[in-house]
């Protein structure tokens, strides 16, 4: 297991939470949702989520909340009758418990520069036209990792961003000292978003440097690497049901196949299945420290409701059976 460290800019600031598997408030009863299926399951509960720090939007003007600051890019340029071609705003609200105000943060504990204080932009654009549609989210705090750890932002797994679209970025965030910036595109059309604060708007997976680029190898036949694949697939079909299909609403058949026909795994894949339960035997356990406060949030410990799941998931699989219901309602507890 390793820490990720974060020293937050501004006080009060949404940090990055663990990721769990749940990834809606609530659950559609029957068999078949995807809380009921491992790999996006443990997909959605990689790494950490990453909040919005700021309320934001794209909308029409008359659409703009009361409360909120209109703006444009600088990059749209008025046309000659003073209109524009792209007619909804971006807003931003302030956040004053939050030091949030009028689209910047305004950073604490860091000594005055020139007299003043530093700023962080909520929202920046780029200043070439044909990168108009994109626009930049600010994270008002720094990650760092141990050597060789990189982060890799991508949106977050298996959720609704609420109509944003992330362009994904490895940052190499052992060494790099500078706020991280999320680039977004506007949503296409006249689509509106809405972005409250807290809105999940990112994941953050993290990569050894070594494991960018690995080598493909293809094992062909006849090879005696082959024989390492070809045994365990032979064994894994010759334990199917005739069917091939799972137990689903009957506990006791499956299309007419009696239960006392249906196998349990081998000895061997189940012990793979219990090795690997907590993903990877430890390599994706990590745990947060906030800097300011050095407070510690173990994953491991937060995600307690996942690890029954997978428990749960390993004793079913073994009997190729999934009951309604008992997998999701489990996720997230």
């Amino acid at each position: 297991m390793f820490e990720v460290e974060i020293f937050p800019l501004v006080p009060r600031i949404l940090l990055p939470q663990p990721a769990t598997a749940r990834t809606r408030a609530v659950v559609p009863p029957g068999y078949g949702v995807q809380e009921q299926c491992l790999p996006f399951a443990a997909a959605a509960a990689l790494g950490f989520l990453i909040p919005s720090p700021i309320a934001f939007g794209v909308c029409q003007p008359e659409d703009v909340p009361p409360d909120a600051r209109p703006f444009r890019s600088p990059m749209e340029l008025a046309r000659a009758d003073g209109t524009y071609e792209e007619r909804r705003l971006f807003y931003v609200k302030d956040d004053r418990g939050r030091c949030f105000f009028g689209n910047a943060h305004v950073l604490h504990g860091l000594p005055e520069a020139g007299g003043g204080p530093w700023y962080e932009p909520g929202i920046s654009f780029f200043d070439r036209r044909v990168q108009i549609d994109l626009f930049k989210v600010h994270l008002p705090y720094v990650w760092r990792t141990p050597a060789d750890i990189e982060t890799l932002f991508l949106p977050a797994i298996n959720r609704d961003l609420g109509g944003l679209t992330l362009f994904c970025g490895v940052v190499e965030t052992d060494w790099y000292a500078n706020p991280v910036n999320l680039v977004f595109r506007k949503p296409p059309g006249i689509r509106p978003m809405h972005i409250a604060v807290g809105d999940p708007i990112a994941q953050a997976v993290f990569v050894g440097r070594p494991s960018r680029r690995p080598i493909l190898k293809v094992i062909t036949q006849p090879a005696d690497a082959a024989e390492s694949f070809v045994g365990p697939l032979r064994q894994w079909y010759s334990i199917k049901p005739a069917t091939g299909a799972l137990i689903s609403d009957s506990p006791e058949a499956v299309m007419g196949v009696p239960r006392s026909t249906i196998k349990p795994r081998p000895k061997s894949a189940r012990r793979r299945y219990e090795d690997d339960g907590d993903y990877g035997r430890g390599a994706r356990r990590t745990s947060i420290r906030f800097k300011s406060k050095a407070v510690i949030a173990q994953s491991t410990t937060q995600r307690s409701g996942l690890v029954k799941c997978l428990r749960l998931a390993i004793k079913l699989d073994q009997l190729h059976l999934w009951h309604p219901g008992q997998f999701s309602d489990l996720v997230g507890s």
